[in-house]
């Protein structure tokens, strides 16, 4: 909705004059000021005056509320991927971004007997990273979770080490330990999460200009490694491969994503 071009004003009520209505921040003009409002189209992006200059109600030689609407709030998500984004009419702006985790290594295989040794598991792999990017704009971006250390079989003391991780959450879990000795995988590491909240310039932020380009570059999480072999020694002490004491697969990294959010 946008207010009439022409006529009376209200401050309250439910109608199509009711200033609060479009704008939702109450019934005192001084609730209006720091904020920024669009023409009916959309293209241009102004601020009610700032204290102590007066805002023009109902009528006067401004008119400040003439013809005008708040700005919509809105909000994208990205996934792996690249592209541009055009900054919108906005009073704040946050961007919310994530890299993406690292896989799991697999476990390493255990022993069924005879002396027969398990395999290691198989490596998982680094997520990737994700940012924000735009001319003369340094921008942001969050660091891929790494892929953990090998899961060992049964020739190793120990388990797989993590990889490296941040606050994202999204790590591929850990391969378990193969049934008779065998060790667990390292987990992957969890992407970077950036989060930040900035303002309008035309409010004296920092925030970009409504109408600049940015770049946007979403990384995918690290693939999972696989179980080891487990083996066990059969009657004439050869050994085989015996799926009940093989090591399990480690977990896919959680991909990474952007969110835009506006208001």
């Amino acid at each position: 909705m946008t207010l009439p071009a022409s006529g009376a004003l209200t401050l309250g009520g439910s109608g199509s004059n009711s200033i609060n209505n479009e704008f939702g921040y109450g019934t005192n003009l001084g609730a209006y000021r720091n904020k920024l409002y669009t023409n009916a189209a959309g293209t241009t992006t102004s601020a009610f005056p700032f204290a102590p200059n007066s805002i023009s109600f109902p009528t006067g030689v401004a008119n400040t509320f003439y013809n005008t609407r708040k700005i919509p709030a809105g909000s994208v998500t990205y996934t792996p991927g690249s592209g541009t984004f055009t900054i919108p009419p906005y009073n704040t702006i946050t961007f919310n971004v994530l890299a993406g985790g690292g896989g799991g290594v697999g476990g390493g295989g255990g022993s069924g007997g005879g002396g027969c040794p398990g395999d290691n598991g198989t490596s998982g792999t680094s997520g990737a990273s994700s940012s924000l990017t735009a001319s003369g704009w340094s921008g942001y971006t969050a660091a891929a979770g790494g892929a953990g250390g090998g899961g060992c079989g049964t020739g190793c003391s120990s388990s797989g080490s993590n990889g490296t991780s941040y606050n994202g959450g999204n790590n591929g879990a850990a391969g378990a330990a193969g049934n008779g000795g065998g060790h667990a995988g390292g987990s992957g590491g969890a992407g970077q999460l950036i989060n930040v909240t900035l303002t309008n310039p035309l409010l004296g932020g920092s925030g970009l200009s409504t109408g600049a380009v940015i770049n946007y570059s979403v990384g995918g999480g690290g693939g999972n490694g696989g179980g080891g072999a487990g083996r066990n020694a059969n009657y004439l002490g050869q050994c085989y491969n015996d799926g009940g004491v093989y090591g399990g697969d480690g977990g896919a990294g959680g991909n990474g994503s952007i969110t835009i959010s506006w208001s």
